[in-house]
């Protein structure tokens, strides 16, 4: 099985900083993911728990060897 490279956009990155969202915790949501739903433009939206009420979207691209971060954020749990 291969691994997958994560490769994250310049807007992801900024987004990532101005949120406190680190890579090992995106990394992380992959390894264990609660739900992945079909968003706009091709796009795939991971959804992870964080903590008891707080989930982490991720919005990526993927491709065979790679997995493309296009942004991420915090929300609340509903």
């Amino acid at each position: 099985m291969t691994t997958k490279r994560f490769v994250y956009s310049s807007h992801a990155l900024g987004q990532m900083h101005e949120r406190n969202v680190s890579k090992a915790l995106v990394e992380k949501c992959f390894a264990t993911p609660d739900v992945i739903i079909p968003a706009r433009k091709g796009r795939l939206c991971l959804i992870g728990n964080v903590r008891r009420n707080l989930v982490l979207k991720i919005f990526f691209r993927e491709s065979a060897n790679t997995i493309y971060i296009i942004t991420t954020y915090f929300t609340d749990k509903k």
